[in-house]
């Protein structure tokens, strides 16, 4: 239907944009080795489409992980190292899988972003008395449009693996921070200093990647929001025909009933306000579990 002007959307291949490409490259083979990524791309379809060997694949390589994990006997030197590494393998798998969709979100918030800054660019041509064509915002509604389905596709592919991933994050720092307590307190342990380690690596990371869950999200649903402001800008130009004034009019009626949000499972948006809200309950449920066992500490 339209045809995208290359030069709207143009950068030059910088140090970033090439490290950016890097990490998208290492985060595609790294799931397609750890069987999280079950696509191979067609160049002839120019699509995206399911493999039934890379789906085997992943399915006997994790469940072969969760197998030497659950089996694995504490008492032979040799399967508790396997173990082991079977457990970081799992881990790995999970903040890959976070990647993935952290790589998509930040994509999405990449392309509203340059939208955005096209419309200024507009704005700024007709405060200068040039002329601009209804086509130019048609076309940006087009693509807009666009983005947000696919905003909801991908939204209902990562929408459970996300929100479990959230809660495991959240449960497994709140057990693992009571059970120290416990350790050192009611069972007055001394713990090592890998022990320290170790655990602090887990909760950092953790708390990172959900940080980051919920970071990346805030900042495309505010780049959302932006798009709007910049529509009413073009209120303030004298120089707009009938059928421009018209192309901006669809353009803010559609980002009224139709905004970037992300909602997991139906039941709550990701943003910075749910973030911290999550944190606060976490903190509110280990000082009830800290309180429950308040006569062994």
């Amino acid at each position: 239907m339209y045809r995208t002007d290359q030069r709207m959307f143009h950068y030059r291949q910088s140090f970033r944009q090439k490290f950016v490409h890097f990490i998208e490259r290492i985060t595609l083979w790294a799931s397609w080795a750890m069987g999280l990524f079950p696509f191979t791309y067609n160049d002839a379809s120019r699509k995206w489409i399911r493999s039934k060997w890379l789906i085997g694949y992943g399915l006997l390589l994790n469940s072969g992980l969760i197998w030497l994990v659950a089996t694995s006997d504490s008492n032979t030197i040799s399967p508790a190292r396997m173990a082991v590494i079977s457990l970081c393998l799992t881990g790995t798998t999970i903040l890959l899988l976070s990647m993935q969709y952290h790589i998509a979100v930040a994509t999405v918030y990449r392309l509203v972003w340059l939208i955005n800054g096209k419309l200024l660019k507009l704005v700024n041509r007709l405060r200068s008395g040039q002329t601009v064509h209804s086509v130019e915002i048609d076309l940006l509604l087009f693509l807009y449009n666009r983005l947000l389905d696919i905003n909801t596709r991908l939204a209902g592919i990562y929408d459970l693996q996300m929100t479990m991933v959230m809660v495991t994050f959240l449960t497994a720092n709140i057990i693992s921070i009571f059970f120290m307590i416990v350790y050192c307190i009611t069972l007055r342990n001394t713990m090592s200093l890998p022990m320290y380690i170790v655990v602090g690596h887990a909760w950092v990371v953790n708390f990172w990647d959900f940080w980051l869950s919920i970071v990346i999200c805030e900042l495309a649903e505010r780049t959302g929001k932006q798009t709007s402001v910049i529509l009413k800008l073009f209120s303030d130009c004298d120089n707009i025909d009938t059928d421009l004034e018209r192309s901006i009019n669809d353009f803010a009626v559609y980002c009224t009933h139709s905004r970037l949000r992300f909602r997991h499972c139906g039941m709550f948006y990701v943003n910075k306000e749910s973030g911290f809200h999550m944190i606060v309950t976490s903190i509110l449920y280990l000082l009830w579990l800290v309180q429950f066992d308040f006569k062994n500490l």
